[in-house]
């Protein structure tokens, strides 16, 4: 079974998905002030989709997802007045130019090789003072 049929398996037979777009109604106040959006581990995009909703002051909206066929489908549900670039690799093979005022890793993490160095550097190297 692939990733993608397993994630699909996990969405049909879970409700973590629409527990996190209820929990982000309830903090649009938190996402205002985004200009620089981050997604480590997009998928196709559809998380971000609901995020960016709550952020009328988007500018910038970084993807990175190694996975060509995502990034073919999240280019369909990501369209917006923010200009979107997108990474088909793996973090590691990234050259990311902060600063990001919010950094979001999505059925990501468990898949980092050294994640808390990754962490650290999203942290001290990416991450806006303010985000």
């Amino acid at each position: 079974m692939s990733y993608a049929e397993a994630f699909q398996c996990f969405l049909k037979h879970c409700d973590q998905r629409q527990q996190l777009f209820t929990w982000l109604s309830t903090q649009t106040d938190r996402f205002r002030s985004v200009k620089r959006f981050l997604s480590i581990g997009s998928g196709t995009g559809i998380c971000e989709k609901e995020l960016i909703r709550y952020m009328p002051n988007l500018e910038l909206v970084a993807v990175v997802e190694p996975n060509s066929d995502f990034i073919l489908e999240l280019k369909h549900n990501l369209t917006g007045s923010y200009h979107l670039q997108t990474h088909a690799v793996t973090y590691e093979q990234t050259q990311l130019d902060g600063p990001y005022d919010l950094i979001m890793f999505s059925h990501s993490l468990y898949y980092l090789p050294d994640r808390h160095k990754i962490i650290d550097d999203c942290y001290h190297r990416l991450l806006s003072p303010h985000g």
